[in-house]
């Protein structure tokens, strides 16, 4: 079963607010990950612990080669199409931050920021020194008129 750690120091669970969860805080952490679906989350010392079921390998493969398909669409400029590809990838492997990031970028190219924000938010938690999540969020920010909290993600 893969297991991703996070240093509790590290986590974002909402840039808006960036509340720093204690170690006593392990039900506001699984509902922060309640999308990867069923996983166990925990804290052990100063690391929060996501381990989540592992697809059988045919799945996993499938998924990946579905995640290359939608890329090559993206690089064509063809965002709409790849929303449905990307989706996907995230049932079978829904701690895959590069697939994550990349709907956040179609739904936000497509007129919707505040899905691509929450998947935004959501790649944020898996991964908090994803740059280009940081970059996109910033961006939708910087948009609605929040140039601090733009600045922040910047």
């Amino acid at each position: 079963m893969p297991t991703i750690a996070i240093p509790l120091q590290d986590l974002i669970l909402d840039p808006e607010t960036d509340p720093k969860p204690g170690a006593e805080a392990g039900i506001q952490l699984s509902n922060a990950f309640a999308f990867l679906g069923p996983v166990t989350v925990s804290v052990e010392g100063d690391l929060v612990h996501i381990t989540l079921p592992d697809p059988p390998a045919q799945q996993r493969d499938e998924a990946l080669r579905t995640y290359a398909r939608a890329v090559r669409l993206a690089e064509q400029g063809k965002q709409r199409q790849t929303v449905p590809l990307f989706e996907k990838v995230l049932e079978v492997l829904p701690a895959h931050t590069d697939a994550r990031r990349n709907l956040a970028m179609a739904h936000l190219e497509s007129g919707d920021p505040e899905k691509a924000k929450e998947l935004l938010v959501q790649t944020l938690r898996l991964d908090p020194r994803d740059a280009w999540a940081c970059l996109l969020l910033g961006n939708i920010h910087t948009q609605a008129g929040n140039v601090d909290l733009a600045m922040q993600l910047f």
